[in-house]
């Protein structure tokens, strides 16, 4: 598995290779030649798109930078019934697409959530402590950042849940710490 310690080396500067890298790791523990073939798909990828990546792009220091992130979940995707969680973090100084993704995360959630909101809730939450840390070390750094940040979510029952409390809530109880976090965030 040397391919893939050095997939994941790149996944520093290539960050559209981090959701297939991060699933083809999960298999790491017995590979069968199906999971090898599929980490050559990717370096056919890499090979194919030379001049994509990371890229940074310089502003003044005087305007606010925007921070906007994605975040998803997969469901159940492992055959533990373990769901998949992954987001992507990106900056712009005007606009609300982004010029430059800087940070991206995709792994296994460590519990077993109990549906497609309990998943995506626990990736929205993951995502906002991890928004946190990058506001302040911006903060720190003395670079201003424009509020709100802009967390962008697909599942509806997670944004309800999140912007208030919901009547349903006692059906929700045992994650609704998490969503009363974001909302309060």
């Amino acid at each position: 598995m040397e391919l893939l310690g050095k997939l994941l080396y790149l996944t520093n500067t290539r960050p559209e290779i981090i959701p297939n890298v991060s699933y083809s790791a999960t298999k790491s523990v017995s590979p069968t030649e199906d999971d090898y073939n599929e980490l050559l798909q990717i370096v056919r990828f890499l090979k194919g798109t030379p001049d994509e990546g990371l890229r940074l792009y310089p502003g003044s220091r005087d305007n606010k930078l925007k921070i906007i992130a994605y975040v998803d979940a997969a469901f159940s995707s492992h055959n533990d019934g373990s769901s998949h969680t992954g987001y992507t973090i990106g900056l712009t100084t005007g606009s609300t697409n982004p010029k430059s993704f800087f940070h991206s995360k995709i792994q296994k959630q460590k519990l077993v959530a109990t549906s497609s909101t309990h998943a995506e809730t626990r990736a929205l939450y993951q995502l906002t402590t991890t928004l946190i840390f990058i506001y302040n070390l911006f903060k720190e750094i003395g670079r201003e950042v424009e509020l709100p940040i802009l967390a962008y979510e697909d599942n509806q029952a997670t944004i309800h849940l999140t912007q208030n409390i919901p009547s349903t809530a006692a059906k929700s109880k045992h994650f609704l710490m998490l969503s009363n976090f974001i909302r309060q965030q």
